[in-house]
């Protein structure tokens, strides 16, 4: 799939579109990419529950994603309410989302972690009823 740089204003979601240009203005500081933690603590806080946190191991294509945070809407959206919140981190994307739809997520998280910029896609998926609606996803 092919990426393309493109102005912040594609974003369509305001709130992932306030979330990004925090980390936007986070990255201006002299050091390396913004943390969660580098964010202005009244920018995203309500939408922990809406993200999911990694660890980044390896390099390149062959780089794994460590769950270090899953919030709680975000865990109920693909059934993981279930499971107590301590057993939804340290485990890696692969194995959480399996295979299938692993496969066509990678491309989005190998792309951030090449540039080391936000990538930002747009997804139609078929929720429960087989209605297709579309998933957007900002990766910082």
């Amino acid at each position: 799939m092919p990426y393309a740089s493109a102005d912040p204003s594609v974003v369509r979601s305001i709130r992932q579109r306030v979330l990004l240009d925090a980390w936007l203005r986070a990255l201006r500081k002299p050091k390396h990419l913004p943390a969660l933690i580098d964010f202005d603590p009244e920018i995203g806080i309500e939408e922990l529950a809406d993200m999911m946190g990694f660890a980044v191991e390896g390099e390149s294509e062959t780089a794994r994603f460590r769950i270090t945070q899953e919030g709680a809407r975000l865990a109920e959206t693909y059934g993981n309410d279930h499971v107590e919140p301590h057993h939804r981190i340290n485990r890696y994307l692969d194995d959480a989302i399996g295979p299938d739809r692993y496969a066509g997520v990678v491309a989005c998280y190998h792309e951030c972690l090449r540039y080391q910029r936000p990538v930002y896609s747009i997804t139609a998926v078929s929720d429960a009823d087989g209605k297709e609606v579309s998933y957007e996803r900002l990766l910082l």
